[in-house]
């Protein structure tokens, strides 16, 4: 990655495991916006020169961690699913159950990457892509659950299903309120209901995005 120095050393991979560690569980805890290389430095028991020495400066360290967690997100989602359909047991309720589980656990990193996104226009790179990818990921398993007679889609139609269980997911984490269980069980109804119904129709709005 660019503006990082890799680490060669087995106690330097160590170190700088700790400092993206750090930082991630800081930018849960009180966004990116609220944290500092010394903050980092203090958590990690990583001094401020041997951060800056690796990364650079602030915004790189951002831009590892971001990269790093939207890669996780997304090889437990396929790792959930695949598991899913090897059982035998991909239906729509249990993919969209396994989305919104899985976007919950994540929730306080995923607001904070979100918000650190719209603020500094090197880091929204990242998004786009992302989004894309897990698209497939998630339309891929939709379109092959075993419970729904999916209609012939163009791509732009493929975006739209997504993009409505994508925003009706985070506008539900980006609650201030405290999601519960019974809210959460909630949202995976509606979103069953939605994805059968746009599913089977087959076709999107005029502007469907792509």
């Amino acid at each position: 990655m660019d503006g990082i120095a890799q680490p060669r050393q087995q106690r330097s991979r160590e170190s700088f495991a700790r400092v993206r560690a750090a930082t991630l569980s800081l930018m849960a805890e009180h966004g990116a916006a609220g944290v500092t290389i010394a903050d980092v430095s203090e958590r990690a028991g990583v001094s401020v020169g041997t951060i800056y020495g690796r990364v650079g400066n602030r915004a790189n360290l951002l831009r590892t961690v971001q990269e790093e967690e939207l890669a996780r997100i997304q090889a437990s989602m396929v790792a959930t699913l695949a598991a899913l359909e090897a059982d035998g047991a991909a239906t729509v309720e249990s993919i969209v159950d396994a989305y919104v589980q899985g976007m919950a656990s994540s929730a306080p990193t995923l607001r904070s990457l979100v918000q650190l996104a719209a603020a500094q226009q090197e880091l929204d790179a990242a998004g786009p892509a992302a989004w894309r990818e897990m698209r497939e990921v998630i339309m891929g398993s939709l379109e092959r659950a075993s419970d729904v007679v999916v209609a012939p889609s163009s791509d732009s139609w493929r975006s739209w299903v997504y993009e409505v269980l994508d925003a009706a997911t985070f506008q539900y984490l980006e609650s201030s309120t405290p999601q519960s269980a019974a809210g959460q069980r909630r949202l995976v109804e509606n979103l069953i209901r939605t994805a059968r119904l746009l599913l089977e129709a087959g076709e999107g709005p005029v502007g469907a995005s792509e």
